[in-house]
């Protein structure tokens, strides 16, 4: 028989299982594993989510009592509330009702709050792994070196590990998604969402108002681009006559949270103390994130603007708008906060842009300016997250059963 004609038999080719079954099997075993496992296969349909319920498992062995954080708050109210038989669900008047709703609720049944932050991070993980998986869908091919690097960016800019902060950073993703789906999609579903935002934290009657004066304005992509850059101009501002315009104007629900938010004496305490507890990596890394944005924004507007589809152009009209506006409200204490969620429109923007015929040569050359600049920030952001990370989360869902760790991983090494 002729050499040529045989068919030389090669090895089988490793794949990994696609089945759900298997998926399953490997995150109770390891999580962990499985979290880098989904990571590296994001194409499967059971990919989404495993991260999904990563994000739940890490809330059940999160550290809950760094610092005066969020975290520990939500805590002691809920401790306070399992030991209570009181039904009543606020003590005070308020518009965000989602998270002491949950507490209420999860109190009724125990007053572990290691399930607490569980639950938390089973609503917290949905719309974390739906909003990366949204970029995902959006490209059809193997995804480039460039949007991995971009895709890692956004995915830490609001990461799961701020869990710490509930309320806040949940109304983001919640903001985001519905954000997305509109902007993106058409789809009308997005703006029930984006107005829930404010169900989880009042102040995102901020961005939620911001959307609907771009919904009036339409995509008036050269104003908006003005706007922006004049927002980058206005360095000073009397925070205390702002204080009394918003209360002025403002439901009485949300007078106390105002004054509470934009008073002088809380600004100072905030600036001492980022002073005497962050080293210079930690004020500057903010800033390597903003300028990043900023170029990749003015990149987009110089280079693409004439030649993108309408639904790319909307998500372009809408970051140069809600970033110069979120740059706005970084004046007042807390409001830098939106910032991120500002960067998460730029850099899921980015994102599209770097995987299709819409990208240019200086969008990337600016890719390869910022990425530095992007590497330094994420330095800064892994550090600062450690600490809530317990020694539990390398176990399993079975080990929960018998034992529960509150000491931190770092604290190992």
């Amino acid at each position: 028989m002729d050499n040529n004609s045989k068919k030389v038999s090669k090895p089988p080719k490793f794949t990994f299982p696609s089945d759900r079954g298997a998926s399953l099997l490997i995150f109770v075993l390891s999580p962990v594993i499985s979290f880098f496992t989904a990571i590296r296969h994001y194409r499967l349909p059971s990919s989404r989510n495993v991260i999904w319920f990563f994000v739940a498992f890490y809330g059940l062995t999160m550290i809950s009592g760094v610092g005066n954080s969020d975290s520990s708050r939500y805590r002691e109210v809920f401790l306070n509330m399992s030991n209570s038989s009181s039904l009543s669900l606020f003590s005070d008047v308020r518009m965000d009702i989602v998270e002491p709703l949950i507490s209420f609720v999860i109190s009724r049944f125990t007053s572990n709050y290691h399930i607490l932050f569980g639950i938390y991070g089973l609503f917290f993980g949905y719309f974390y792994s739906r909003n990366i998986w949204s970029l995902l869908d959006i490209v059809k091919n193997r995804v480039n070196k460039k949007g991995v690097f971009l895709l890692f960016i956004f995915a830490i800019i609001i990461g799961f590990w701020q869990l710490n902060g509930f309320r806040f950073w949940m109304a983001a993703h919640i903001f985001y998604y519905g954000g997305f789906k509109y902007l993106i999609k058409n789809k009308k579903t997005g703006l029930l969402l984006i107005v829930s935002s404010f169900l989880v934290h009042f102040s995102f009657l901020f961005p939620v108002l911001v959307f609907m004066v771009y919904l009036l304005i339409g995509n008036k992509i050269k104003y908006y681009f003005l706007f922006f850059i004049l927002s980058f101009f206005i360095s000073e501002i009397d925070l205390g006559q702002t204080q009394k315009t918003l209360v002025s104007i403002a439901p009485r629900a949300l007078h106390y949270k105002i004054s509470s938010y934009t008073n002088e004496a809380y600004a100072e305490g905030l600036t001492l103390e980022k002073e005497n507890a962050r080293n210079w990596r930690f004020k500057f890394y903010p800033k390597a994130i903003k300028w990043s944005a900023v170029l990749f924004l003015i990149g987009a507007y110089y280079t693409s603007r004439k030649i993108l589809p309408k639904y790319l152009l909307n998500v372009l009209c809408f970051a140069f708008f809600f970033m110069g506006m979120s740059n706005l409200a970084s004046l007042i204490p807390s409001g830098g906060r939106f910032m991120l969620v500002s960067y998460l429109f730029v850099f899921g923007f980015s994102f599209i842009i770097s995987q299709g015929k819409f990208n240019s040569e200086w969008m990337t050359k600016i890719f390869y300016i910022t990425a530095p600049f992007l590497i330094f920030y994420a330095m800064g952001v892994l550090n600062s997250f450690l600490p809530y990370f317990g020694f539990s989360v390398v176990t399993n869902p079975i080990v929960l059963l018998f034992y529960n760790s509150d000491t931190p991983l770092v604290d190992l090494f």
